[in-house]
């Protein structure tokens, strides 16, 4: 199979709101990646209850953040936002052999986040291999174009959103669920209003990833947000129009 080129990532990308494979590490390469975050989990005692010890690892891992300033992945963010990124905040998201945990529909941009313009670009990396197997996240072609749409609260109890909510999708929508398989090393890109889950792992080998959240450096978002990215985004290419000093 042949590696597919840019133009093939920005046409997948128009159709269906989102892009995979983009193959960033290596197999060797990979594997040192696993073993770093396989420290951290040592290290940590991972899992533990407090799951916000997920978010922004960027800021202490330099692996991650070189992940996140991928060329091959900025190119292809380019195309799609403009030439000024800001790397808007990560997550680590793994289930764990035994795991309940899932996470429900939604979708990335939402009004919670409050970014003006709503214009997002996420970015899935796969520590481990990540297939349906091992819950892998699915996505709805082509929901991006169906704009914003609102959630409502959920009472799941093993929900990994930061809240508790999801976006009500149709039995009729969720047959027409694509899933995103990647293999260790790869990385899928999919569109702010992308619709997206994961579901459990029934497995018994671990499903762990890195999120990436770019957004053009003209992103603002309202004052009154939960959770403020802007004041800690990094500028990864070109030029921020809102820095300070």
């Amino acid at each position: 199979m042949s590696t597919p080129t840019l133009d093939d990532h920005l046409a997948q990308f128009e159709q269906d709101g989102y892009t995979a494979p983009i193959r960033v590490r290596d197999d060797a390469e990979a594997t040192l990646v696993r073993k770093q975050w396989d420290q951290v989990e040592s290290a940590e005692g991972l899992p533990t209850p407090d799951r916000l010890l997920m978010y922004n690892r960027h800021r202490n891992l330099p692996f991650i953040l070189e992940l996140a300033s991928d060329e091959r992945v900025l190119d292809i963010v380019e195309s799609l936002i403009g030439p000024n990124i800001l790397l808007f905040g990560t997550r680590v998201i793994c289930k764990w052999p035994g795991d309940e945990e899932f996470v429900a529909w939604h979708q990335d941009v939402s009004e919670r986040n409050q970014l003006t313009p709503p214009v997002q670009i996420t970015g899935w990396y796969a520590v481990d291999d990540s297939t349906v197997e091992n819950g892998c996240v699915e996505v709805l072609p082509a929901s991006h174009r169906r704009g914003m749409l609102p959630r409502q609260p959920a009472s799941y109890r093993a929900n990994l959103l930061r809240q508790n909510e999801e976006t009500v999708v149709s039995e009729a929508d969720q047959a027409l669920a694509r899933p995103v398989e990647l293999q260790a090393g790869e990385m899928s890109l999919h569109h702010g209003f992308t619709l997206h889950r994961s579901g459990t792992s029934p497995s018994a080998r671990r499903r762990c990833g890195f999120v990436m959240r770019y957004v053009p450096a003209e992103v603002q978002q309202g004052p009154d947000v939960e959770v403020n990215q802007r004041e800690t985004a990094v500028l990864l290419r070109g030029v921020d129009p809102h820095a300070k000093g």
